[in-house]
């Protein structure tokens, strides 16, 4: 599986985003060893294809927003509050990434056909509890002085 299926885009298109987009551009490579993304990477690369390739919004310009970007997909689901839209902001003339509407020009990106599409992809499904509003909560290590203490009544 090559990430141009999931993103129905070229070889070419493919290299120029990881020459072009942080964090990619920053990161160093090695010659002849295939690039290997997380699922976070895909769903940040989906998103990329939305803005430039049906929006034709230019490289350059989510270059200026594409670290912010992929830290948002990459961050972790504190409490399953991740935000299932995402908003790119023109303020002042640049676009910046973030939860918020902001700006005189705002575009809103629906993550999850996002998510689904990326889960998809790699053949996973998503859990079908991840709309519930559970969070991380925290579990009391096993009692060292009861190992198998039982309830009595």
């Amino acid at each position: 599986m090559h990430i141009r299926e999931l993103l129905g885009v070229s070889r070419t298109d493919v290299q120029r985003w990881l020459s072009t987009l942080p964090p990619f551009s920053e990161s160093p490579t090695q010659a002849r060893t295939a690039r290997t993304f997380t699922i976070s990477d895909l769903a940040f690369f989906s998103i990329v294809a939305m803005l430039h390739k049906q929006l034709e919004m230019p490289l350059r310009t989510i270059a200026c927003f594409s670290a912010d970007l992929h830290a948002l997909l990459n961050a972790p689901a504190a409490s399953n509050t991740m935000p299932t839209r995402y908003f790119a902001n023109q303020v002042d003339g640049l676009w910046q990434i973030g939860t918020e509407i902001d700006g005189a020009v705002s575009l809103t990106i629906d993550s999850a056909p996002i998510w689904r599409a990326v889960y998809e992809f790699v053949g996973l499904e998503p859990s079908p509890q991840s709309h519930l509003p559970f969070g991380l909560m925290a579990v009391p290590s096993p009692s060292v002085e009861q190992p198998n203490a039982r309830r009595t009544g």
